[in-house]
Order: C-alpha cells, then sequence, then structure tokens
C-alpha cells in the first residue's frame, strides 16, 4: 500500500499543465473513453492526433488562402461518412475544434469562410513546449495501460509517437482503420474563432450535432470486464474482437524450444522477474530473455581469459541473497550461476571448472533468427503493457531494444 501511494502522489506531482489549468486523471479519462465511446475502432495513433491538436491546433501555419481552398475543393470530391460529427471537440482542453467539411459540402458554410477561420487558426501559437508535450501524452498512455484498455498496434504505436516527440516533432496521420470506418474530412479551427463566426451559421440548422466535451461518464467496469472496451451495448462484437485477438496471439507465437511460447510462459516469465528482482527494468528483463535463448554473449574460446576475469569478479562485493543458480525463464536451455558458487564447500566448484563449463556453453548456438526472436519479444513487451506493469524508463529501453533488434544485433 505505501508503495502504491507513494506511486500516485509521484504521478500526481509529476503532471505538467498543458494550459492554465493542470490536466487531471479526470481530464485524460474523459478524453480517452469519449473518443473509444464515439470512435471505437480508434488506435493509440488517433488518440495521439487529437491529443496533439488539442494543444498545437492545425498542424502547419497556413498562409495561401487560394490554395486552402483548392484543397478543401478537393477533398469535398471524396467519399464521406455521414455518421461522422459536424462539430467535435479536440483533445483535453477545449481549444479547438473539428469542423467537418460537409459544411462546406451542403451549403452552410462558404468555403472561403472557413478557409479564412482555418488559416488565422493556425497563426495560434501555443505556449507548450514539445518536452511538457511529451510528459502530458504518456500520463495519456499510463492510464490506458493501467486501465487495460486493448488498441490495435498498441506498442509499434508507443514506440514510435515516443521516437517522433524525441525528434521535438508532433504531427501524425489518422490510422487506416480509423479512416476506413469514419472517412474523416476536417478542418481543425479555434473554438473561439468557430463559436463567433461559423456556429451562428450552423445554428439555423436543427441537423448540427456536436460532440459535446462532458458526455455521461462510463460506468465503471468490474474486474469481470476489465479487459473490455467501453459499451456495454456491444458486448457481443467485443467478446467477439477479443477472442480474434487472443487467437492471432496465440497462432502467431513461434517457438522458443520444442514447447510453443504462450502467454502463460510470458507471464510466467515476466512475474519472475519482477518478482524475484523488483527493482528490474526493461532493460533487464530483455537480458533474462535473450539469454535464455542464447545463452553467452559472445563465443569464448581463451580458458586464460575467461579464468583471469572471473577472479577480477571475485574481489569485488557479492549480494548474499543473489541466487546461487537462477533458471532465466521461457526456455530451460541456459541458467545463471552466481560466482559465490566457487570454493564453496558444499560445491566444491573450482574456477578452471566453470570456465571451461561457461566456454562449451557459449558453442551451443541458439538456432532462433534474429526476426523469430523479436517477434517473440514483442509479445512479452505487449503482455507488460496490457498488464499495466510499471517499469522505469520503460519508453526509452523499449525504443533502444527495438533499435538494436532492427540492426539484426540483440546483445
Amino acid at each position: 500500500m505505501k508503495r502504491l501511494a507513494l506511486f500516485f502522489v509521484a504521478l500526481l506531482l509529476s503532471v505538467n499543465t498543458l494550459s492554465a489549468q493542470s490536466l487531471a486523471t479526470s481530464q485524460i479519462k474523459e478524453f480517452v473513453e469519449s473518443n473509444l465511446r464515439n470512435f471505437p475502432k480508434s488506435t493509440l495513433q488517433d488518440l495521439y492526433k487529437s491529443f496533439f491538436q488539442s494543444v498545437y491546433g492545425p498542424e502547419h501555419l497556413v498562409t495561401d488562402s487560394a490554395k486552402v481552398i483548392a484543397y478543401i475543393e478537393q477533398e469535398l470530391q471524396q467519399d464521406f461518412n455521414n455518421d461522422y460529427p459536424v462539430v467535435q471537440n479536440v483533445g483535453v482542453n477545449g481549444r479547438y475544434v473539428r469542423l467537418n467539411l460537409s459544411v462546406v459540402k451542403n451549403g452552410r458554410v462558404p468555403a472561403s469562410l472557413l478557409a479564412r477561420c482555418f488559416i488565422r487558426s493556425s497563426r495560434y501559437k501555443s505556449d507548450v513546449s514539445i518536452a511538457d508535450f511529451r510528459e502530458q501524452w504518456r500520463e495519456v498512455v499510463r492510464y490506458i495501460t493501467e486501465n487495460g484498455i486493448l488498441l490495435d498496434n498498441f506498442s509499434q504505436d508507443s514506440l514510435y509517437i515516443e521516437n517522433l516527440l524525441a525528434k521535438g516533432k508532433y504531427v501524425w496521420v489518422h490510422s487506416p482503420q480509423y479512416k476506413a470506418a469514419y472517412k474523416p474530412h476536417y478542418r481543425v479551427v479555434s473554438r473561439e474563432i468557430f463559436e463567433k463566426e461559423i456556429q451562428p451559421l450552423l445554428m439555423k440548422d436543427s441537423r448540427l450535432y456536436i460532440v459535446p466535451d462532458n458526455r455521461p461518464p462510463v460506468k465503471k467496469r468490474n474486474k469481470a470486464t476489465r479487459y473490455a472496451p467501453h459499451t456495454l451495448q456491444k458486448t457481443a462484437e467485443i467478446m467477439k474482437r477479443l477472442a480474434l485477438i487472443f487467437a492471432t496471439l496465440l497462432l502467431s507465437i513461434n517457438t522458443l524450444s520444442a514447447q510453443s511460447l504462450d502467454y502463460v510462459k510470458i507471464k510466467a516469465f515476466v512475474d519472475m522477474n519482477i518478482g524475484a528482482f523488483p527493482k528490474s527494468t526493461l532493460q533487464d528483463i530483455y537480458k533474462n530473455f535473450y539469454q535464455a535463448v542464447y545463452g553467452p554473449e559472445h563465443l569464448v574460446t581463451d580458458s586464460a581469459k575467461v579464468i583471469a576475469y572471473i577472479e577480477e569478479e571475485l574481489k569485488q562485493d557479492f549480494n548474499n541473497k543473489f541466487p546461487t543458480v537462477q533458471y532465466l525463464g521461457i526456455s530451460d536451455k541456459f541458467v545463471r550461476v552466481n560466482l559465490d558458487i566457487i570454493g564453496a564447500e558444499e560445491t566444491r566448484i573450482s574456477t578452471e571448472m566453470l570456465a571451461d563449463c561457461f566456454m562449451r556453453s557459449s558453442q551451443t548456438k541458439g538456432d532462433m533468427p534474429i526476426e523469430e526472436f523479436r517477434s517473440q519479444w514483442r509479445q512479452v513487451v505487449d503482455y507488460i503493457i496490457s498488464s499495466g506493469i510499471q517499469l522505469e524508463n520503460f519508453s526509452q529501453d523499449s525504443l533502444y531494444i527495438e533499435s538494436i533488434l532492427a540492426q539484426g544485433q540483440y546483445v
């Protein structure tokens, strides 16, 4: 309970501001749940787009009204989704709205007026730095993981967004799923400009549909429905979707040894590592994982050097609580042997004997291709995310590990 209390205190203290008001958990909750309630096929990519639009507005500074009008008219030739809202509040702070281009298509708002409003909105400068924005976004991701909300491509999207923000950028497009389902055609406009210049035109028409700021709250889910998305009326559809997700997960798992790597083994592996070593980071869990598959990091042939390294290491401090023999999990192919075993009366293992075992183990080649290993590792990361397990430096470690594996390396 003390650790939980400290975690939530730290969480609250770490929240920066998006505007004059701090971003509270209730705001994050409303933002995520209203998006998924209104657009259930949204991915993390789509939530992110709404989030950055609420802070930075239109993606680019625009000055050429002729070009803006031309783009609008070109987009009007495409298919529209009649159920897509005419006006949609964006993100968490209510500073911007999305205005559906259908209002231009049906003659309710002139293209020239929308173009002027869009251009002026693009000139608004946000006082939120990328670094502050990144911290705010991480709070959103943390809320999603802690509440067990399942989103397609969550891990990949999360990594891409972190990489984008690490470069000092923030613009990203809607996901293919969102585009196919909702056919979005809109422009982001300042709420202030919208209410003064466009809303009066729309209020003359009873067909106006605005997604409000504060929709009725989603009912709190009990443990039995923790991993269900938000709409209780769609339970059957949800269960089918979950069944497909888990079926795909099980079918896509490759083998680490003769036995397939299933959800139970992933859970046991992660829980064992965190249970035995609670200060572990993703980096430490990854090291265990690749050692379980590939064994020692390098092929070793010089016994004199191995013995010298062992003897040098024996002079350092030891943790008496560190296990003498540690099973790495996932695979029973390799174990870790603590150097305190050398010279112990009950084992009588010499430095030379351990060095010989280590060298012979290094010659045992793991037969798993890097791409297959990478796919397996992503299953572990997905489990950690979906279980809401909090690890220090998770995003940075995850990105770094992905970059190593992308280069065909693993150590």
